[in-house]
């Protein structure tokens, strides 16, 4: 759904899977609720999601590594801003 640009349904189908007590891969979840959040310009909510995902599974190298991009992001984005 994600990939076919189906944002809204994608949002309520990842938050049903990490609902689902069958769920083996909740941190794919919220990993996926991240890129979601961050393509929407929404920042705070995919580091929401990427800490969320990194608790359920601490080695997720993906997940880190999203987090330190956008975090890196902002700190340039801000400084940006200041020199404006």
């Amino acid at each position: 759904l994600l990939k076919m640009g189906f944002i809204p349904e994608s949002i309520k189908w990842f938050h049903r899977s990490i609902r689902s007590p069958q769920c083996s891969k909740r941190h794919f979840a919220f990993y996926n609720l991240a890129l979601v959040y961050r393509s929407g310009n929404r920042p705070e909510r995919s580091c929401r999601y990427l800490h969320l995902a990194l608790r359920q599974r601490p080695d997720f190298d993906q997940a880190r590594r999203l987090l330190r991009e956008i975090r890196n992001h902002d700190v340039t984005a801000g400084r940006e801003s200041e020199h404006s």
